[in-house]
């Protein structure tokens, strides 16, 4: 039962994500660029791919933050090679936390219809 509503209360913690995340962006929307990004990258170049690679996890949380300035700021700290591959890891990452969102979201509803 504990689970239960563990899981319950979980289910919301995207919609709460989502709607901060839009707040924030719509509050600094001409403040958000790739500039923006690049000033917050760190200059350790793994480091730097980390914070890319966690921006693209918070990227899937949200609809209004603009995926190009990501893809664009890896183009500008890397080779073009790495930044594909950073890019590319970027966006399976976001699909497979969309995956999981929808999987818990309506995973439960779905087990009666074996």
């Amino acid at each position: 039962m504990k689970k239960h509503k563990y899981l319950s209360v979980l289910k919301y913690l995207p919609l709460i994500l989502c709607i901060i995340l839009i707040i924030w962006y719509l509050s600094n929307i001409k403040e958000i660029s790739v500039q923006t990004i690049l000033d917050y990258t760190p200059d350790n170049l793994l480091a730097a791919a980390l914070v890319l690679l966690f921006l693209y996890a918070l990227k899937s949380f949200s609809i209004v933050f603009p995926v190009l300035f990501l893809e664009v700021a890896a183009g500008h700290l890397f080779s073009p090679t790495v930044a594909l591959i950073i890019n590319i890891t970027g966006i399976v990452i976001g699909i497979i936390i969309l995956f999981y969102r929808l999987f818990f979201r309506i995973g439960s509803h779905s087990q009666g219809c074996k």
